[in-house]
C-alpha cells in the first residue's frame, strides 16, 4: 500500500509475532527478540496459504481480547480507503467461535473531484457517502526534516456532501493517509473549490505540515 514498513510496526500493539508469506518468501518478526520488529527471520511456509497472495498471520499478545478485536474489525469505516493511493476495496471476513460475519468496504472514484465510499455487511445493511475532493501541490517548507529533498507536496481535502451536492455537516476524522481522530475542526465554504484552495494554503502556511484532511 505504501513504502516498506510505513506503519507496519503498529501490528505489534496487539501481536507478539507476525508471520509473512509472499511468493517464494516466508519469514516472521518477533518483538521478543533484539531488533525482532525490524529483522525478518526465515521460517517454513504455511501449507494452507493461498497461491498468488501475500498473507499475514498475527500471534496475538496474551493480554489481547480476541472478541474485542473481532468487534473492532467489524466496525472499520469506509473512510479508511479515502486517501489511500491504490487500495479500492476491502473485504473483512471473521470466523470467531461459532459466529461468522463479513463486511465489504469500497471506494468508487466518480470523475476528478468526487469519491463515493460504500459499506455493505452480510446482514443486508448498507451505507454510502459522497465526497467532494480537492488536490493541490504546494511547496514543501525547507524546515520540514521528514520531507528532506522533496520540493513539492500534494495536499488533499475531502468534504462529505449529499447526493444533490450540498454540504453534509458532521464531525469528521483527520487523516494522515489513515484515520487518526476526530478534532472537530469547522470549515465554512462559500464558492467551493476556491474556498477549498484557500483552506489548503492556510493549513500549509500555519502548520508547515502535510496531513490529509477529511
Amino acid at each position: 500500500l505504501t513504502a516498506f514498513f510505513e506503519g507496519f510496526k503498529s501490528v505489534f500493539t496487539i501481536a507478539d509475532i507476525v508471520y509473512v508469506d509472499s511468493g517464494p518468501y516466508s519469514f516472521y518478526f518477533d518483538r521478543g527478540r533484539p531488533l525482532g520488529m525490524i529483522t525478518p527471520i526465515e521460517s517454513p511456509a504455511y501449507d494452507d496459504r493461498p497461491l498468488g497472495w501475500t498473507t499475514f498471520r498475527l500471534h496475538l499478545a496474551p493480554t489481547e481480547d480476541e472478541s474485542k478485536l473481532a468487534s473492532q474489525l467489524y466496525e472499520v469505516r469506509p473512510t479508511l480507503l479515502l486517501f489511500l493511493r491504490k487500495l479500492r476495496s476491502l473485504v473483512i471476513e471473521q470466523i470467531y467461535s461459532a459466529y461468522a460475519s463479513s463486511v465489504v468496504l469500497s471506494r468508487i472514484d466518480e470523475g476528478d473531484n468526487y469519491v463515493r465510499l460504500e459499506r455493505v455487511s452480510d446482514d443486508g445493511a448498507s451505507s454510502t457517502q459522497l465526497y467532494l475532493t480537492h488536490k493541490q501541490w504546494v511547496q514543501t517548507p525547507p524546515s520540514e526534516p521528514k520531507r528532506e529533498g522533496i520540493a513539492m507536496s500534494e495536499v488533499i481535502l475531502a468534504f462529505p456532501i449529499t447526493e444533490d451536492h450540498t454540504p453534509f455537516i458532521e464531525m469528521q476524522e483527520v487523516h494522515a493517509f489513515l484515520p487518526l481522530r476526530r478534532y472537530g475542526f469547522s470549515v465554512r465554504l462559500g464558492t467551493p473549490l476556491a474556498s477549498i484552495a484557500f483552506v489548503t494554503r492556510c493549513i500549509v502556511r500555519h502548520t508547515g505540515r502535510f496531513p490529509y484532511f477529511c
